[in-house]
C-alpha cells in the first residue's frame, strides 16, 4: 500500500468516525480515543456499519470491542483491506 492510499484511508476513516460531529478532523490523530471524540456504543455500531459499507470489508465482532482510537480502527481496516487484496491475487 503507498503513503498516498494509506493517507486517503486514513482520511475516509476520519470524516467517517466523526460523522456530523463539528470536530475538526485536522485536530484528530490515531491517538484519539473514540470516547474523547463522543463515541459511544451506539454511534459504535453505525459507525462500523458505515466502515464496512465504504471499504468492502467485514469487522468481526470480537475486533469491534478492541477498537478503542482512531489508530486503532485504521489499524484494523488496513489490515483486512490488505488481507482481502491478498485473497484476490493466489
Amino acid at each position: 500500500m503507498t503513503d498516498n492510499q494509506t493517507k486517503q484511508i486514513e482520511e475516509r476513516l476520519i470524516r467517517i468516525i466523526i460523522g456530523s460531529r463539528k470536530i475538526d478532523p485536522t485536530s484528530v490523530t490515531s491517538d484519539t480515543s473514540l470516547g474523547k471524540l463522543g463515541v459511544e456504543s451506539l454511534d459504535a455500531v453505525a459507525i462500523v456499519f458505515d466502515i464496512e459499507a465504504e471499504f468492502k470489508v467485514t469487522i468481526p465482532d470480537s475486533e469491534v470491542y478492541q477498537l478503542k482510537t482512531v489508530g486503532d480502527v485504521f489499524t484494523t481496516v488496513t489490515q483486512l483491506l490488505q488481507a482481502q487484496k491478498g485473497s484476490e491475487n493466489p
